[in-house]
């Protein structure tokens, strides 16, 4: 396993549109297994394709430092089949450290995905596992949580952005182990 270059706010790989995977092999596997130890290494709870220079349609989660009693997952190629609900909370992201803001989000949703073996399944998400899961299929359709925030949060975070986004557009927008 390898850890993974994660990228900043300004790297043009966060805006891309991810591509489905085609087929589950061992270098999909691999990149799940590096992308679970590289969102580890960050203390994070999810991590998309995107957020280490990847545009496959591919994630993981694991939420059990806030929900033990949950397991980490892969979701390749996943699809949001149906929401409900509304909750509010605050949310963070591994590409724009320290840059918190509270986002609107369907307090349940059901999702249909591959699993890392092929296989397909479905599950309803409630709580963090929900917020993340849908946090991350947005990194997959290159939005990021600050088009979540209101004009006045943006604005108040102008000048942190714009120092992200001079070291996001440093980084290669393709893979770079760290």
């Amino acid at each position: 396993m390898a850890l993974l270059e994660i990228k900043k706010f300004g790297c043009p790989t966060l805006r891309k549109k991810a591509t489905p995977v085609q087929d589950v092999t061992d270098e999909v596997r691999q990149l799940v297994a590096d992308m679970f130890e590289t969102m580890y290494e960050a203390e994070g709870v999810g991590l998309a394709a995107q957020q280490v220079g990847f545009t496959e349609r591919l994630l993981v989660l694991d939420v059990r430092p806030r929900d033990p009693m949950s397991e980490p997952l892969a979701f390749i190629n996943p699809e949001i089949l149906w929401t409900e609900g509304e909750c509010v909370g605050e949310e963070g992201c591994l590409s724009l450290p320290e840059i918190v803001g509270d986002v609107k989000r369907p307090a349940q949703v059901q999702v249909r995905a591959l699993n890392e073996n092929g296989s397909v399944f479905e599950m309803t998400l409630d709580g963090i596992a929900a917020k993340a899961l849908q946090h991350e299929i947005d990194h997959l359709n290159g939005v990021l949580i600050i088009e979540h925030f209101n004009a006045i949060k943006r604005n108040l975070l102008r000048g942190q952005l714009r120092k992200l986004q001079r070291e996001g557009k440093k980084q290669a927008p393709g893979l770079t182990y760290v």
